[in-house]
């Protein structure tokens, strides 16, 4: 009975779980051990072609794993080590990769020191980078170099995405206007809150607005567009710094004042926006790129990255033919947080270039984007249905 007890380790696990039932006869001293040994041979064998077929699977697997890192650039081993062997080739090697780690990051210490500061920034939550962002030079005694505004430098677009000026920042705000040579301002806040942005310009043509007696900014024009509640201003911007004799500058303002939050346009309207804009877009003196468009709402997030992206994207589709909203909206995301946060302003900006990409003949409009579109449709109600729900349930 000893010898059947100890059975061998290949076969134990197996024949531990195939115990005989308690109303069966078993077999005992040399007949259980020889029926033991009987069975050990078979059951060996299924324990050997249940281990080649989890390795088999497990080598698949690797396989699946070795072509996702194929897809990312390595470094082979051998070469890795013998460049660590040369001193100097080592601490080049490591400056540099580390330089590579730092550059992928993004920091917001400049925005956390001037929280304290009143007007610096509307929201606490609304954060800007360091990277990227623009900073002003100072040119009076007290002037800061830091503003919430983010400096976007696309293939496909030339973008300062900007808070909307606070009673404390209207300066800072011309500021950014005069030193980057801003000619054409987008504002898609309805400048009824000053709370949401304050109203920096006359509605009244003929009238001036002055700026702590250093920019006064006179409304020459008005032109209402073929678009409801778009609304295009000439205005006259002079800077009081300058030597006498020094000319002022012509500025464009695009007003759009029917965007709520969580109302946003038809994407026919959108696409207007942006068609009004790159129309009105002119190149920089001696460069085939144009001048940067100023866009902000309130917080310059969420409706301002909509509007920039939708343009890029247009941009892209009328000179390659292609889309790339994902890898442009990861772009973006890297310079300006916030854009693009939610589902409803990523299907917002979807709707608006399918439809640009069926205007100018890119899309087939009876292929097969005739019945991806209403899709699209039926999911941007249903995303700002519930985002109205949610604030009311905020609020009640």
């Amino acid at each position: 009975m000893r010898k059947a007890e100890t059975v061998s380790s290949r076969t134990s696990s197996v024949e531990s779980t195939r115990s005989p039932p308690a109303n069966r006869p078993t077999a005992s001293g040399a007949q259980m051990s020889s029926s033991m040994d009987l069975l050990s041979a078979p059951k060996a064998h299924e324990a050997i072609a249940a281990s080649k077929s989890a390795t088999k699977s497990k080598q698949q697997c690797n396989v699946e794993i070795d072509g996702q890192q194929r897809s990312v650039t390595c470094e082979d081993l051998v070469n890795f080590l013998r460049r660590m062997l040369n001193k100097v080739s080592a601490e080049n090697m490591l400056k540099e990769e580390h330089k590579a780690l730092l550059r992928r990051q993004r920091h917001i210490s400049e925005f956390c020191k001037n929280l304290s500061v009143n007007g610096k920034n509307r929201y606490s939550h609304m954060v800007n980078f360091n990277e990227h962002a623009v900073r002003l030079k100072p040119t009076a005694p007290g002037d800061g170099k830091y503003i919430h505004a983010s400096q976007i430098h696309h293939t496909y677009g030339n973008f300062i995405l900007a808070q909307g000026p606070t009673r404390n920042s209207v300066v800072d705000f011309y500021r950014l206007i005069w030193s980057n040579r801003v000619k054409l301002i987008v504002c898609v806040d309805p400048l009824v809150d000053a709370r949401n942005c304050v109203h920096y310009f006359e509605f009244n043509q003929g009238k001036t607005v002055k700026v702590a007696r250093r920019f006064t900014v006179l409304t020459c024009k008005i032109m209402k567009t073929e678009t409801p509640n778009l609304t295009l201003y000439e205005l006259y911007m002079a800077n009081k710094e300058l030597r006498s004799g020094a000319t002022g500058r012509k500025i464009l303002l695009l007003h759009f004042s029917a965007w709520e939050v969580l109302r946003p346009p038809t994407a026919r309207i959108l696409l207007e926006i942006v068609r009004c804009m790159r129309t009105l877009e002119t190149p920089s003196r001696g460069s085939l790129h144009p001048d940067p468009i100023l866009v902000h709402g309130s917080c310059g997030v969420r409706r301002s990255g909509i509007v920039a992206v939708t343009s890029m994207l247009c941009n892209q589709i009328s000179l390659t033919q292609k889309l790339s909203i994902v890898w442009t909206a990861i772009e973006i995301r890297r310079v300006r947080y916030g854009v693009l946060r939610n589902r409803l302003s990523f299907i917002i900006v979807l709707e608006a270039v399918f439809l640009y990409a069926t205007s100018i003949g890119a899309l087939d409009p009876h292929g097969k984007i005739h019945d991806v579109l209403p899709i699209i449709r039926r999911e941007r109600c249903r995303l700002e249905g519930e985002s109205r729900r949610n604030l009311h349930n905020a609020f009640a």
